[in-house]
């Protein structure tokens, strides 16, 4: 596709690229299921107990007030249930939340350039920990002269 550009060819050549551009990187430790990643003291623990039990909330711990509180009281959940049977089947299933929306970063209204981050969001964990902004993931960042509007699914 671009024959000019020079890809490297190994994860070794690769490593020294970034390195001569001086960009760094951290190497991110996963569980031993891959169930999670952890930095710094949490590389070493084993247990997946409290991960599955997050993960699963909305399946095993759930209380229907006939109120809603959660994205799983919802109708659309309810109905995505019922339209894919074998996903909703799995508790573990991770469904995810999309959320993006633009900003103009310099704060000049006169200037087109605008930013948007898209956001994702894991709904599967309970609402006190679904909304932290801990558990929100930064997907990408969609920089240019106007937004993508209807053209949003390319990036994505």
């Amino acid at each position: 596709m671009f024959p000019f550009a020079k890809i490297p060819q190994s994860c070794k050549d690769m490593k020294k690229l970034i390195k001569d551009l001086g960009l760094g990187y951290n190497k991110i430790h996963s569980r031993l299921n891959n169930c999670k990643l952890c930095w710094g003291d949490r590389k070493n623990q084993q247990s997946c107990h409290v991960c599955v039990e997050s993960m699963t909330w909305h399946h095993d711990q759930q209380i229907d007030y006939g109120l809603l509180r959660h994205p799983a009281d919802s109708l659309a959940w309810k109905s995505f249930n019922n339209k894919f049977p074998s996903f909703a089947s799995d508790p573990q299933s991770v469904r995810l939340g999309l959320e993006s929306d633009g900003f103009n970063p310099y704060k000049i209204m006169s200037t087109s350039y605008s930013t948007w981050p898209v956001v994702l969001v894991p709904y599967n964990l309970p609402p006190w920990l679904c909304m932290k902004q801990s558990s929100f993931i930064l997907s990408m960042i969609i920089p240019g002269e106007k937004g993508p509007r209807n053209d949003i699914d390319i990036y994505l």
